[in-house]
């Protein structure tokens, strides 16, 4: 669920389900090189992901 301040940036009067996506990437070492959180409006986002080696 949001927190206070992130209800009032998705403009909801209260908490409303939220997608919460981690991602962390690494190298060819296996060495990370990024993390990144994201929080997306669970009512108006679609999520699609395309995997290819």
């Amino acid at each position: 669920m949001p927190t206070a301040e992130e209800c009032e940036i998705f403009g909801f009067g209260s908490p409303m389900p939220c997608l919460l996506i981690k991602r962390h990437s690494y190298n060819q070492h296996s060495v990370m090189i990024e993390y990144v959180e994201g929080l997306f409006r669970g009512d108006v986002y679609r999520y699609r992901l395309n995997l290819a080696v």
